[in-house]
């Protein structure tokens, strides 16, 4: 029997990093940042752009997007009542939940 841990593990090694891998998504990353460090020395050529630069602006870029997200999100999805959200918690999400967590339980089991 695996803990939580070693399950998390085995999922991301099983099914994660062979998609990310079949997929050249590693590659991909390094050419994108390779090619955005030489795209903005060459808009900004004063400034040489080192790697923790690079990784401070991709951060930074992130954190951007990912409030932008949470803003539109908040903004877009209409307010619901209360007894609305519990009882699409407990009948629809709680089910689809379940079913995701066995349905991966039994791939990484057959796996």
């Amino acid at each position: 029997m695996y803990t939580l841990v070693e399950l998390g593990v085995r999922i991301y090694e099983k099914v994660i990093e062979t998609v990310l891998v079949k997929l050249n998504a590693f590659e991909f990353i390094s050419i994108f940042t390779t090619n955005v460090v030489l795209k903005l020395n060459l808009l900004i050529p004063e400034i040489l752009i080192t790697s923790n630069m690079l990784d401070a602006l991709l951060t930074a870029i992130k954190f951007l997007v990912l409030i932008a997200m949470l803003v539109f999100i908040r903004g877009g999805i209409p307010r619901y009542r209360y007894d609305f959200l519990t009882k699409i918690g407990w009948i629809k999400f709680l089910s689809l939940i379940l079913t995701v967590f066995l349905s991966t339980l039994l791939f990484v089991y057959v796996m």
